[in-house]
Formats: C-alpha cells, structure tokens, sequence
C-alpha cells in the first residue's frame, strides 16, 4: 500500500508537468485546447521565478491523510526551496542555492549542508526542462476546452482519455518498479489565465489499484503564482548549519528522479 501511494503522489507531479508535452503544434485557425496549453506552456517556460503549492488528501483503507507540497524556483540565483507536510507536522525540507544544499534530517530535526559543485549544472537543467525527460510519452490524451466553465479571465481545460499508459510510461521512465497489475485512472482540469497565459491551478485525481486489490486515492489542487516575484531567502540558521561531506548525503537527494521520489514518499 505504502508503494501504492508512493507511486500515485509522484504522478501526480509528473503527470501535471508532462500532459503539455504531449500536445499538438499550434495553427492559424481559433485557439483550440491544444494550442492554449502549448502557449501557456512555452510562457510558463520563460518564467525566471514563480511557487507552487499543493494540497491533497490520500485516502488509503479508508482513512484519509493530509498532504500539503510547497515548490519554489528562481532560475535567476539558481535556487530551490521544497517542503512537506504531513498531517500538519513538517516532515521534509529542502533548499538549494548556490553551491550547496540544505537538508532537514527527519532524525535529529536540524538542517544539514553539503556542497553540490559537480551536480549543479545538470541538476538546474533538469529541474527547470521537466519535458526533456518525456519525448516518448505516448499520445493518448486529448485536452477539451470547457466552454460552460470559462470565463472572461480563464480557459477551462480538461485532460481526456487513457492516461494508464502515460503514467506508466513516465514512472517505469524514471527507473520505478511498479507493482504488477497496476491499474490507474487519472483527471486533470488546468486553468489558464487568459490575459497572460499563465497556468495558475490544476484539479487532479488520480485513483490506483493492484492485483492485490490495494486501492489509494490521490485528489487536490496546485496553485501556482509569484510569476517573476518569487524570492527564496535561506534563514540564516539553516545557512549555519553543520557541513557534512556529499557521499554522506544519499544520491536521491541530488539526483532529481531520486528527489522527486524522496519528497513524494511517506
């Protein structure tokens, strides 16, 4: 179950950063849904700064669990800030800015600092071009405008069709082991502001279930806004913290496939 879960909060995000990539190149024709999310997609990409927050309940046995995500980028000081929480109670924290990154050590509940110099580069360019990693996705989605629900200041825009095989794709894609039979189900609705383009909410439910007939349910909404605005400060006892040398650090918090499912695992 606690794989189960794992796995659909990690789609969750991937899928989120991923169903644009799977559209179609724009025409001089009306704007279709297609062309919407294409222009709102390369405007997103020009972004220097902006924050995202995540709020999502996981049903599992029929308990529900409160998960709450916060992301920030500033491409402009190369600088990242993510943090996790669970049921109320902070069970993760990263920032990352200039040559180091800081960790918050769920064991001693302080912050630890190493330097990250020989990953830096790499690390950015992933963190910064999610769809470098989906140029196999397949193209089983299609995005449909809502009519009814747009309004003067955004599109509406729906995901339809079988997302099983896109989710799949991008997790086996990523190097994760997914449980055999897994069966999952997926809704996304994007709101895109009309005015600039930018994509400042997604709707997702994401339902999974296994041979074993272990079934989780991920639903919520990531709002994302501080478009150029946002600016990530380290406190200044984090800055201070203990230095520790990177091969005590695990290779999951530097590598972004490893971080992604480090964040996303509880």
């Amino acid at each position: 179950m606690k794989k189960l879960i794992s796995l659909l909060l990690i789609a969750v995000l991937l899928l989120t950063a991923s169903i644009p990539a799977i559209a179609t190149d724009t025409s001089e024709a009306a704007l279709t849904a297609e062309d919407i999310i294409n222009q709102s997609m390369e405007t997103m990409r020009q972004l220097d700064s902006f924050k995202a927050e995540g709020n999502y309940i996981v049903n599992k046995d029929g308990t529900n669990v409160e998960i709450q995500r916060l992301f920030e980028r500033n491409k402009t000081n190369h600088s990242l800030h993510g943090q996790t929480i669970k049921d109320g109670e902070k069970i993760r924290e990263t920032y990352i800015q200039g040559d180091y990154i800081y960790r918050l050590s769920r064991k001693t509940g302080e912050f630890v600092k190493a330097k990250i110099n020989r990953y830096r580069e790499r690390f950015f360019q992933r963190a910064f071009n999610p769809r470098d990693h989906l140029e196999d996705i397949s193209h089983t989605a299609a995005f449909v405008l809502d009519s009814e629900q747009t309004d003067d200041t955004h599109y509406v825009i729906h995901v339809e069709g079988e997302l099983q095989e896109n989710i799949t794709t991008v997790l086996e894609g990523k190097g994760f082991e997914l449980p055999d039979e897994l069966e999952i189900e997926a809704h996304y609705t994007f709101y895109v502001q009309k005015e600039t383009h930018y994509l400042d909410r997604v709707e997702v439910t994401i339902n999974g279930s296994t041979e074993e007939e272990k079934t989780a349910t991920v639903s919520g909404a990531i709002t994302l806004e501080g478009f150029n605005q946002t600016e990530i400060t380290v406190p200044e006892d984090v800055l201070n913290a203990d230095t520790i040398n990177h091969k005590q650090i695990k290779a999951k918090i530097i590598q972004v496939k490893i971080k992604i499912k480090h964040w996303f695992n509880f």
